[in-house]
């Protein structure tokens, strides 16, 4: 059971990638080996990674793509070259707490049923400086939830397991034979493991979530994304486009992931996909019509469910009012 993978994905990261690994290397319980995919660096990531790779004990791929192909298909590569049935995913700018995978470890030994585990980290800038917030925080992880585990329920709503933060078993990715469009590695596989109710939190800190403005994906530090309430309103085509986004992205488990869930499970997401279609298409008829599609769904639930609550119906009466 302590046998395990990193997939390590790379791109332009000579800045911190000595120190991720560095801290990787030097776990109570080591990798058996680090696969690392990197996306067409063009500065010293890939010296660096070379000369760490020579004089490590530990078992370390290189592999370097033709060209830049994004996050999804530099983790997908990564992934799939990885030869333990563990595998834990790793950016490229954090820092692993020396105790990180022996705490995700012991919750695989523990819970025979785990297929994928996701820890907290603590958010800091990037000179490892504490911002005072973790990563549960930020994405909205409350006692509640990790008190009911209704994993499936809140990854409808919104996307909480974070690839930096998680390990999984081979079989989560190998459930579905490619990532789809719209989704990205961490939120496709903890879907996947929420089906069977596979997915553990680990409560604990783990790691140093290193937030420096050129992170891929980032942690959600200020909700109100440094925009005033009147500004994110009146941005109408962000907001159709994240309706269509959200549409798009659950047709995708419907379309490849229909198999492995129940009739409960896909009656909700029947309920998710419908909730934002409608939301996609209130700007097709007059304004009365949208109002009440809004409060419609306001009134059943549906955005507590899928969305922000009140704040995003307010939000959507708002915009609507403003066309």
């Amino acid at each position: 059971m302590n046998k395990y993978s990193v997939a390590l994905c790379t791109y332009n990261g000579e800045a911190f990638i000595e120190e991720q690994i560095t801290s990787i290397l030097n776990q109570t319980i080591p990798p058996d080996e680090i696969i690392v995919s990197d996306d067409g660096s063009k500065d010293k990531a890939v010296s660096i990674i070379e000369n760490i790779a020579k004089r490590s004990s530990v078992r370390i791929v290189f592999v370097s793509n033709n060209k830049t192909h994004g996050v999804t298909y530099n983790f997908y590569n990564a992934i799939s070259l990885c030869r333990n049935n563990i595998i834990f995913t790793s950016d490229q700018d954090d820092v692993w707490l020396k105790d990180k995978a022996e705490s995700i470890l012991k919750v695989f030994a523990e819970k025979s049923n785990a297929r994928l585990v996701f820890s907290n980290g603590q958010l800091v800038d990037s000179s490892k400086k504490d911002i005072g917030m973790t990563l549960w925080e930020s994405v909205g992880i409350t006692k509640k939830m990790l008190k009911h585990k209704k994993w499936y329920k809140y990854l409808l709503k919104d996307c909480l397991v974070t690839g930096s933060a998680m390990a999984f078993k081979k079989d989560v990715f190998e459930a579905n034979n490619y990532i789809p469009k719209y989704w990205l590695h961490d939120g496709w596989f903890s879907i996947i493991a929420s089906f069977d109710n596979s997915l553990f939190a680990c409560d604990k800190i783990t790691y140093l979530y290193r937030q420096h403005g050129n992170n891929t994906v980032g942690a959600v530090i200020d909700k109100t994304e440094s925009k005033n309430l009147n500004e994110r309103i009146s941005d109408n085509k962000a907001l159709d486009d994240l309706r269509s986004i959200k549409e798009k992205t659950f047709i995708e488990v419907k379309e490849n992931l229909l198999s492995l869930m129940s009739s409960h499970q896909i009656k909700r997401l029947d309920k998710c996909i419908k909730f934002w279609r409608q939301l996609s298409n209130i700007n097709n008829s007059n304004k009365f019509a949208g109002f009440c599609v809004i409060a419609k769904h306001l009134f059943n639930g549906n955005y507590s469910k899928f969305y922000s609550g009140l704040r995003g119906a307010f939000k959507d009466f708002l915009n609507l009012i403003k066309r």
